[in-house]
């Protein structure tokens, strides 16, 4: 499991839902904190002045494409 999910005792039982998520993310594993830290750290750095605007997503692919039809039959297994 994933540091990450901290969330999981709070919400209770969330431990399928985070199978199902997993499953679903092309990287198969939802990102650390340190990952989604190095994107805010490049993008804070004076190297990175030029960059604005933008829409950065740290989610493992999971964005890039799944329909809703297979995300089901994750939940579903």
């Amino acid at each position: 499991m994933s540091k990450t999910f901290g969330l999981i005792p709070f919400v209770g039982g969330g431990e399928p839902q985070l199978r199902m998520e997993q499953k679903a993310v092309p990287l198969g594993r939802i990102a650390e904190p340190e990952e989604v830290a190095a994107i805010i750290h490049f993008l804070s750095a004076p190297d990175c002045v030029f960059v604005n605007g933008q829409t950065i997503g740290v989610d493992g692919g999971f964005a890039a494409g799944m329909s809703m039809n297979a995300y089901n039959c994750l939940a579903e297994s």
